[in-house]
């Protein structure tokens, strides 16, 4: 079996670089050179030999190559690694076969005009080259089935030199998932920098991730949560929808009783608390966004009024419902986001008298509102705010995420934290 030194080779390899894999996906790139061989020993088949009387018509694709290749190396591999072949397995193997004559094969197909290819190129997008795959093949297709360019020998001669086999490998990114509740005020959802100096000795994400990434041994990670909350603000509730995305880990999968372990060593910072550590697939990636930008959101925030506030005074700040807010961007973020009018709803509020100028304030929103501009109104920029409400310059002291209305994305028996 001439497969197998290249499958060793490939199991050393795999075995060198610390990979653990149960299952994996295979990949065959060839040359286009080879499209153009099988286009014309096809035609050459075809013109040589006439078919039998009463044989049926010869199917439009034969075997292809890659098939082939795959058949032949597929259980050898899977024998090997002692690991089943699944195309939608998370480990990659790539085999890349190139050949040194390829250029002058393709060379002798009828190209376009290069100057036409310039023009289009403006136009739409960079062409691929001649000698890939994809503009080989609609040359072909323009030549037509059974016929050969005078330039392309009929039948293919043998090649000259052997073809190279190149074997590359890579894991797709693992996916752990969760929430997390944040308790500490002054802590950033990611590491902060300013004109590059670290504001900020922690971040959420590093205190998640520097715990439950390392287990996987992978290259780096990613942090990705269903919105965010800014750094003086709490996240509380059920807690706000985080992904850790691990690059090219070694380690594909751990045990249940390992993540609850991971989860409970994350716990023991009185920062941050998360819950429901688990593996994800890619599919959580567009309901962790839907999440951020469908869901009502329900704060507490502390707020101070310069007039003295009577009980009647936030007794008819309760009763409003469903308040239609027109926002400027905010000025705090303008650096960072475009100029733009966003139409948000104050669904409802429950204002506590606490002293003549001191409130508490429950709201639920649509999501994306800007809730500190709310109470004191960015200078106008968001209109109605709870200061023209109330007739009077108002702040806000101090503010808490407490959860989102609308199921989880992913998990419909769990309700989580939205944002600011």
């Amino acid at each position: 079996d001439k497969s197998l030194p290249l499958v060793a080779a490939l199991t050393a390899f795999v075995g060198a670089t610390g990979h653990e894999v149960d299952a994996f996906a295979m990949f065959v790139a060839l040359p286009a050179s080879l499209l153009i061989r099988n286009h014309s020993m096809r035609a050459h088949l075809t013109r040589t030999f006439e078919p039998a009387p009463g044989a049926p018509e010869p199917p439009d694709e034969a075997l292809e190559v890659k098939e082939a290749f795959k058949w032949q190396v597929g259980d050898a591999l899977c024998a090997a690694l002692d690991a089943r072949h699944d195309q939608d397995a998370l480990f990659h193997v790539t085999f890349t076969v190139t050949h040194p004559d390829l250029d002058a094969e393709c060379g002798a197909l009828p190209f376009t005009d290069p100057k036409a290819g310039m023009r289009r190129r403006k136009r739409l997008h960079q062409a691929p080259p001649n000698n890939s795959n994809i503009t080989v093949m609609r040359l072909l297709e323009e030549v037509g089935r059974d016929k050969v360019p005078d330039a392309v020998a009929c039948p293919p001669v043998a090649p000259d030199a052997p073809s190279t086999v190149g074997v590359g490998i890579k894991r797709e990114p693992v996916l752990l998932t969760g929430q997390y509740r944040k308790f500490a005020r002054g802590l950033s959802q990611s590491p902060w920098y300013i004109d590059g100096e670290r504001r900020g000795e922690d971040s959420v994400e590093e205190l998640i991730a520097d715990i439950v990434a390392p287990p996987f041994k992978g290259d780096g990670y990613k942090f990705h949560t269903a919105g965010r909350e800014d750094i003086d603000v709490r996240m509380l509730g059920a807690g706000r929808p985080f992904v850790v995305e691990i690059t090219n880990a070694r380690v594909e999968s751990l045990s249940s009783t390992a993540l609850a372990a991971l989860q409970q060593r994350v716990n023991e910072s009185d920062m941050i608390e998360i819950e429901g550590l688990r593996m994800a697939d890619n599919s959580f990636f567009s309901k962790l966004k839907a999440g951020a930008d469908t869901h009502r959101k329900t704060y507490a925030c502390v707020c101070w009024s310069a007039r003295a506030l009577s009980r009647a005074d936030l007794a008819r700040l309760s009763s409003m419902r469903d308040v239609l807010v027109l926002q400027r961007t905010p000025v705090r973020v303008l650096h960072r986001r475009s100029l733009n009018v966003r139409r948000k709803v104050v669904h409802d509020m429950r204002a506590t008298w606490l002293n003549p100028h001191y409130f508490e304030l429950r709201l639920t929103t649509s999501a994306g509102a800007y809730v500190k501009e709310f109470v004191h109104g960015d200078l106008g920029r968001t209109s109605p705010n709870v200061g023209s409400l109330l007739h009077s310059d108002c702040d806000i002291m101090q503010l808490d995420v407490l959860d989102l209305l609308d199921p989880q994305p992913g998990d419909e028996l769990i309700r989580v934290g939205g944002g600011p």
